[in-house]
C-alpha cells in the first residue's frame, strides 16, 4: 500500500489507488457528505497533495486555520478578493507554486459563479495539459 489516507477507524483509503479515479460522496441531506469531503480534503492537505476546492457554501475556508491553504472569493473568511478578471492568474500560482486553494464562491451571484468558474478551470485545464503532473 502506498499513502494512506486516513478516513476513518474503519475506512482507510490508498492515495495512489484513487488519485485520477472518479469518486462520488452520496447521501441524503445531512448525512455527512460535506464532513466526509472536508476529511478527505484534509488527508490531502496534510499529504501535501496539489488541489483545488470549489466551495459554493462557504464551508472550507476554515481549513486555512490548519493547513497552508490560500482562500479567494469575496466576502467575510477571503484572504484575497477575486473576479472573473484574475480567478485564472490564482489558478496558475496554485498549480505552478503547489498553492492549494479554497475558491469560495459563496457571495458571488449564479452568473458571476459561472463566469469565475470557466476561468479557473480553463486556467487549470490548459496548465495541466502543459505542465503533466497530477492536480485535484
Amino acid at each position: 500500500m502506498g499513502t494512506a489516507l486516513d478516513i476513518s477507524r474503519d475506512l482507510e483509503l490508498d492515495l495512489e489507488e484513487i488519485i485520477g479515479q472518479c469518486i462520488a460522496i452520496l447521501g441524503i441531506r445531512g448525512s455527512g457528505k460535506s464532513n466526509t469531503a472536508g476529511v478527505i480534503f484534509e488527508e490531502l492537505l496534510r499529504n501535501r497533495y496539489p488541489m483545488s476546492i470549489v466551495d459554493i457554501e462557504g464551508e472550507y475556508f476554515g481549513l486555512k486555520e490548519k493547513y497552508e491553504v490560500l482562500v479567494v472569493g469575496t466576502g467575510d473568511g477571503v484572504e484575497i478578493e477575486i473576479d472573473a478578471d484574475c480567478a485564472g492568474e490564482i489558478a496558475q500560482v496554485s498549480m505552478e507554486e503547489n498553492v492549494p486553494v479554497v475558491l469560495d464562491l459563496s457571495g458571488f451571484l449564479s452568473h458571476e459563479r459561472t463566469e469565475i468558474l470557466k476561468a479557473y478551470l480553463s486556467s487549470l485545464w490548459n496548465l495541466a495539459g502543459t505542465l503533466r503532473r497530477p492536480y485535484i
